[in-house]
């Protein structure tokens, strides 16, 4: 309890204290200079933070290309836009025959050497690579397993879509096809001419196993988002492949395909088929190959998944100067920061704070932004060594291309896609990392915010409100999943947005945050279940919890701006920015202040800075009595409640009490004294009455010529100004005659 009275009877003190508009306190300026130190570093690394995220973006963009890349890919999307429309195997054979070979010749060039353009531009480079993948064929017994009827299903053939077939096929009808081949001309290559037996072995290949590990580099999968066709496309190492090369003509590509087809190349084994092919634009921006990928996934079910992928290679690793200049300055940027953050971590080893240091939250963005730095960095260079091999197997194609070698003995273009396919993966995850370190800096920005009080109240918002919204997250997400369980059962069976739990929950997240869903596709079937789901999934979740998360942000927002009052602007700390820089050669650093501070008294004015601190301009001083007196505002509001007034008046009360014990304790003594005095000797009470006389003389005198002194001070005032006054007191010889008399 006399803990608590003598910290509430120096807050009581400090309030009366801070009446005076001439006076601030020692602690309240001390913690003004530590807050204006912290807002000058997070006012400078603000800049800094602007212009590293604005230079990783500009060299991501320039080695990106996005906008010439979309230029290409869209012209691309919508030219091979058919393939969505294959929906049965019937519909996947005749648009392999007849739509696809003709809009691959749609702009054939027929000089020799021939060139396979689409749309004009895109260049096809090696050969369209058409491949698939099969299932075994197996009785539907074995499949079934041990269910008590399955003897009903022992003549039936079941094709698993978990099996893979590394079987040849396709000898039933190969007499037949292989007799409407017709026999090579030598007006087919200018290369020279291949035999009858060497085409036929040429075409017939696309029915043998092709082994993915043979090759120097194995195939990478794209990683992509759980559609219907990732789904249907597992993981097979064996696949039955046919090159179609780009210097045949139209007519040996008809031919090609269809032997192919006779000869059932698809059929009811068959789970997924791929179209592969390289396409060079150098027409717009730097020269690129694109890769163009069309998948076709075969359900079980009947149905064809179809997707259509593009990928871009670009020749070079800088577009131009620029480029190169604004990578070697975010590298230099990128290495001042590995520098500083190992240099604080070494001073704060050294102080005995490390696991502290560590533990910080900005420590550890710091070490996030250095590390997905730096790995942004390494996977370029790996890019760029990877696409070195790209260009060395480009430039063969394009040799045996220009001397027209025949398609039935060439393979010089597989190399080309395997080398292709290598770098896809890993730019693929480049542009993954690059976008997300966008994010990672923003954060950044964020830590930079906090320093200036006006947008350390938003930051200060999220920070505070963030246990609450995980608290609150506890209850809302169970209940979000329910729904979108629940709405999978209900609707799954026949809407594609709810037909497995990961479409239902994004189906629900958009309903949750739109608040828009298709009622007539919900109500199609069982009215009121659809009603009872969607009616209570609006109210529960949409009106209700999701107003109370913002509720939750607003009333903390509130909170801390009531508690912050009106803060510093940005336009004053700005200034206050360029006040330092302009007196740059007399303002006192925050190290220089917080020592000398710390050696003055506990109530201390603007003068007695301008004398501690001799070369500090009046500027910086008025800034810290304002920031000062600023303070204590914010801290008046902050305890101007009846609780904190009645604690600062029982703490009053109970300093009162002591003096009142200690003034009865003196009183006690005297009385005793008075009553017993010493005998034979009564001379000292003559000694204590003329010292007493003598003090009381000193007092008047003092009273005298401190009335004096006032009367002087007002004269010169009134002749010479306040000006004036300020060098008197300062004058040490008027100190001196004070402290004299």
């Amino acid at each position: 309890m006399e803990h608590a009275a003598q910290v509430y009877l120096e807050r009581a003190a400090y309030t009366m204290a801070s009446a005076d508009p001439t006076l601030i306190s020692r602690d309240a300026l001390l913690g003004v200079i530590e807050t204006q130190v912290r807002r000058v570093y997070g006012c400078l690394s603000l800049p800094f933070t602007f212009i590293f995220f604005l230079l990783f973006a500009f060299c991501a963009n320039l080695h990106e290309d996005i906008t010439n890349v979309y230029l290409i890919e869209n012209g691309l999307h919508k030219e091979f836009e058919s393939a969505h429309s294959v929906s049965t195997l019937p519909d996947l054979i005749n648009w392999l025959n007849v739509t696809f070979i003709s809009t691959m010749f749609a702009n054939e060039m027929g000089s020799t050497p021939k060139k396979i353009n689409v749309l004009g531009y895109n260049y096809l480079v090696g050969s369209v690579v058409l491949e698939q993948t099969r299932s075994k064929e197996v009785n539907c017994s074995d499949v079934l397993g041990s269910l008590d009827r399955q003897a009903l299903f022992s003549n039936m053939k079941c094709y698993p879509f978990t099996s893979m077939s590394d079987s040849s096929f396709g000898h039933g009808n190969m007499s037949e096809a292989e007799a409407r081949v017709q026999d090579p001309q030598e007006s087919d290559y200018a290369g020279g001419t291949a035999d009858r037996t060497t085409r036929l072995q040429h075409y017939g290949r696309a029915f043998e196993p092709w082994d993915t590990n043979r090759g120097k580099v194995g195939r990478r999968l794209r990683i992509m988002l759980p559609t219907s066709v990732e789904r249907l496309l597992p993981k097979s190492d064996f696949n039955f492949r046919a090159n179609f090369w780009a210097n045949t003509p139209q007519r040996l590509w008809q031919e090609h395909m269809n032997y192919l087809l006779q000869r059932s190349w698809l059929d009811k084994q068959t789970k997924q088929v791929s179209i592969q092919a390289l396409l060079l634009n150098a027409e717009v921006g730097r020269a690129r190959l694109e890769k163009l990928t069309i998948r076709f996934a075969l359900s079980r079910g009947g149905e064809i998944h179809s997707q259509l992928i593009l990928d871009s290679l670009i020749f070079g690793l800088f577009l131009d100067w620029r480029s190169v200049v604004a990578d070697i300055m975010w590298v230099c940027a990128l290495v001042f920061i590995t520098w500083k953050t190992i240099h604080k971590t070494w001073c704060q080893f050294r102080q005995g704070n490390l696991i502290k240091s560590c533990c910080s939250l900005w420590t550890i963005l710091q070490c996030v932004i250095i590390a997905v730095g730096w790995a942004c960095v390494i996977v370029l260079c790996i890019t760029w060594y990877l696409m070195e091999g790209v260009t060395r197997e480009y430039e063969k194609v394009v040799d045996a291309q220009d001397r027209d070698i025949p398609a039935d003995i060439q393979h010089v273009g597989e190399g080309l896609h395997e080398s292709a396919a290598s770098v896809i993966g890993i730019r693929a995850w480049y542009r993954t990392m690059i976008g997300q370190y966008h994010l990672v800096l923003m954060l950044r920005f964020f830590t930079a915010f906090k320093a200036q009080p006006r947008l350390g109240v938003v930051v200060g918002t999220l920070e505070n409100c963030f246990v609450d919204v995980i608290h609150f997250l506890v209850v809302l997400l169970p209940t979000f999943c329910a729904y979108a369980v629940a709405g999978c059962f209900i609707f799954g069976r026949r809407m594609e947005e709810f037909s497995s739990y990961q479409r239902a929950l994004g189906e629900c997240f958009k309903m949750l945050t739109e608040g828009e869903y298709d009622w007539p596709a919900l109500a199609a079937e069982h009215y009121w279940t659809a009603a009872f789901w969607t009616w209570t999934f609006m109210l529960l979740l949409v009106l209700l919890m999701l107003n109370m998360v913002l509720a939750i942000v607003l009333d903390v927002y509130t909170d801390m701006r009531k508690r912050l009052g009106q803060s510093e602007s940005v336009w004053a700390t700005f200034v206050g920015v360029l006040l330092r820089i302009r007196f740059r050669r007399v303002w006192i650093s925050g190290k220089e202040l917080m020592e000398g501070v710390s050696c003055m008294p506990p109530m201390i004015s603007r003068e007695d800075l301008l004398q501690t601190f001799s070369k500090m301009c009046p500027r910086q001083a008025d800034l810290l009595v304002t920031a000062c007196r600023h303070e204590n505002d914010i801290k008046s509001v902050r305890t101007d409640g009846k609780s904190h007034v009645m604690k600062m008046a029982v703490a009053a009360k109970l300093s009162v009490d002591k003096v009142s014990a200690e003034i009865h304790k003196l009183e006690q003594c005297l009385l005793d004294t008075q009553t017993s005095p010493p005998k034979g000797d009564e001379s000292w009470l003559a000694e204590v009455a003329r010292e007493t006389h003598l003090q009381n003389h000193w007092l008047v005198t003092i009273q005298w010529k401190l009335q004096q002194l006032h009367w002087n001070v007002q004269a010169l005032r009134a002749l010479h100004g306040a000006k004036a006054l300020a060098n008197v007191q300062h004058d040490t010889q008027t100190q001196q005659r004070i402290f004299e008399l």
